[in-house]
């Protein structure tokens, strides 16, 4: 399978399709045979394609064989014929990323599209739930409306299995197309795949090995993930001419990449303290977007062997948590009488505080120091 060329209009939306072959061997049909504007052609040369491979077809341009722009995502451009200065940055995101807010309020998904295939329903619903359950990132999908982001069959290019588009405006890529025509079978896993790899579009995720397939960073770029390699190939938005891929979960980088874009960080507590009365007061940095943050006591008690110190602990008796509810503000203090102001060994107390993103989607959870 191989992941055709991914490129983006400032500002506009172009396809990314699934397919089967190499970009030079998808059929080109002929330049002229309808007619097209000269100006937005002249556009698209300077964004670094070819203009003698583009052919109008309505509402779109299709260029150099599997790259789709719209019309629309043209009009009112001015772009610079140079190419991109410095060449490459070095998982990779676009310039253009759903905001941290909109993610942060979870994106609804239409399937209603799809739903004459249980098949790629079953794999739409299995790539949302690969996504949302991803810790470390804000990132969460669910079926809803109206939809952010919609699925649907359509008569796409020959070899091609899917199309998914890329955010605009601080909005996901709002469509996921699928081939009305694709004969070759897919199991459920390669069919996971690709549902996985088109949403990574629609979230801003270029392809991780877009150089080798010879794709260009003209004229939105290409940022490098830190810590991640110049060229993933086992990640799931890889570019391969390999054999249909099958989804077996994020690899580290892909998940890497995901807390890069939408990064859902743990609070750092900046006071974590007791008073003579045995409250706890805690205090955290502030973690944006978020609802609230839910506070959870975790009560140990334990068997010693001796009272008497430096007497050992043979075992855990039983751990309580208790839901001491939700607070909004990056503070929290305690009115139990668990803290006391004399340390005993038979017992530990700590307290841990959970961000709560308003799509209902919880952060990374810090925890406070051992009270006894």
């Amino acid at each position: 399978m191989q992941l055709h060329t991914l490129r983006r209009l400032a500002g506009g939306i172009v396809l990314c399709a699934v397919t089967l072959s190499a970009c030079s061997d998808v059929p080109l049909a002929p330049a002229a045979a309808r007619s097209v504007d000269q100006e937005l052609i002249e556009r698209i040369g300077a964004m670094g394609f070819r203009a003698d491979q583009v052919v109008d077809e309505g509402d779109h341009f299709r260029v150099e064989g599997d790259v789709i722009i719209l019309k629309r995502d043209l009009t009112g451009i001015r772009l610079s014929r140079a190419a991109a200065p410095g060449g490459p940055l070095h998982q990779w995101y676009t310039d253009n990323l759903v905001s941290q807010a909109n993610m942060a309020g979870g994106l609804r998904v239409s399937l209603s599209g799809i739903s004459s295939s249980s098949d790629w329903t079953a794999a739409a619903r299995s790539a949302l739930s690969a996504y949302s359950g991803g810790s470390g990132s804000k990132i969460v999908l669910v079926e809803g409306s109206p939809a952010d982001i919609t699925f649907s069959f359509a008569a796409l290019g020959t070899g091609v299995i899917a199309t998914g588009s890329f955010p605009a405006s601080g909005l996901p890529g709002s469509t996921v197309t699928i081939s009305s025509a694709y004969t070759t079978p897919l199991s459920a896993a390669q069919k996971t795949w690709v549902m996985v790899h088109e949403l990574g579009h629609t979230l801003g995720f270029r392809h991780s090995n877009w150089q080798a397939n010879g794709e260009t960073t003209t004229p939105f770029g290409a940022s490098q993930v830190p810590g991640t390699p110049s060229s993933d190939l086992a990640s799931v938005m890889r570019i391969t001419p390999a054999t249909n891929p099958t989804w077996s979960g994020f690899n580290s980088y892909d998940a890497a990449a995901n807390a890069y874009a939408y990064p859902a960080p743990a609070p750092a507590l900046t006071a974590d303290a007791r008073d003579l009365g045995g409250s706890a007061h805690l205090v955290w940095s502030a973690v944006s977007d978020v609802s609230g943050y839910q506070v959870y006591q975790h009560v140990s008690t334990y068997e010693v062997a001796d009272a008497t110190p430096p007497a050992v602990g043979v075992g855990t008796a039983s751990i309580a948590v208790y839901d001491l509810g939700t607070v909004t503000t990056a503070s929290y203090t305690s009115t139990d009488t668990y803290v006391g102001n004399t340390c005993t060994r038979d017992y530990h107390v700590e307290y841990e505080i959970v961000p709560v993103y308003p799509s209902g989607k919880t952060g990374p959870s810090t925890t406070s120091r051992q009270y006894c």
